[in-house]
């Protein structure tokens, strides 16, 4: 229940809204939903708010490549991810690769 998940993660955001899990959490439910564009702007909050941690770019290179936008983009993501220390993620590197 994607929809639910949200809601409740919605709700915790509004108490911890800075946190990264959560955000995280929340971001995977609203793709889950079918809610690509909200799981972008929740991620995209996610790495202003933890601009250290890789985990953010990680999931905005998936997100991005399942919008349909450039493998350029997504690579970009993956290798900013990458210089924060982010581990080699060989599945994500061989769609992020691809011409």
């Amino acid at each position: 229940d994607y929809g639910g998940a949200d809601r409740l993660l919605e709700e915790v955001m509004k108490d911890r809204p800075k946190e990264l899990n959560p955000m995280l959490l929340r971001a995977a439910a609203q793709a889950g939903a079918g809610s690509l564009f909200a799981a972008r702007r929740t991620l995209e909050k996610a790495m202003r708010e933890h601009p250290k941690s890789y985990l953010p770019c990680y999931n905005l290179a998936n997100l991005t490549l399942r919008l349909g936008e450039s493998v350029e983009a997504a690579r970009e993501y993956y290798e900013q991810g990458r210089s924060l220390g982010g581990p080699r993620n060989e599945a994500l590197e061989a769609k992020v690769n691809q011409k």
